[in-house]
């Protein structure tokens, strides 16, 4: 199977993207670190908004990024970032063609 990349760009309400942080850390950033299917993960504050976050994130295939879009972590992630977010976060899966180091 081809590997599946996803870029998210979340937009926190105004001054919560520091809290949003603190709930990642709190409930997907171990989860990631300890995750083998999930290749590569950034987490990057915008620099030209103060309240959007960008995810990269490279999974070995679709079975493993949808096991971890499915997951428990995720699912209480945002059930308690959604008093945070400004809209749902943008999603754009896509297939990587090449990657470097990859």
């Amino acid at each position: 199977m081809a590997k599946v990349a996803l870029f998210i760009k979340s937009k926190a309400k105004p001054e919560k993207r520091d809290a949003l942080r603190g709930l990642w850390e709190t409930h997907l950033r171990d989860r990631a670190a300890a995750n083998p299917a999930l290749e590569a993960y950034y987490y990057c504050y915008d620099n030209a908004d103060p309240d959007v976050v960008h995810l990269f994130e490279v999974y070995s295939d679709a079975t493993a990024q949808a096991a971890d879009g499915g997951g428990e972590a995720f699912a209480a992630f945002m059930a308690e970032a959604g008093a945070l977010l400004d809209g749902y976060p943008e999603v754009h899966e896509t297939t990587p063609m090449w990657i470097k180091g990859g």
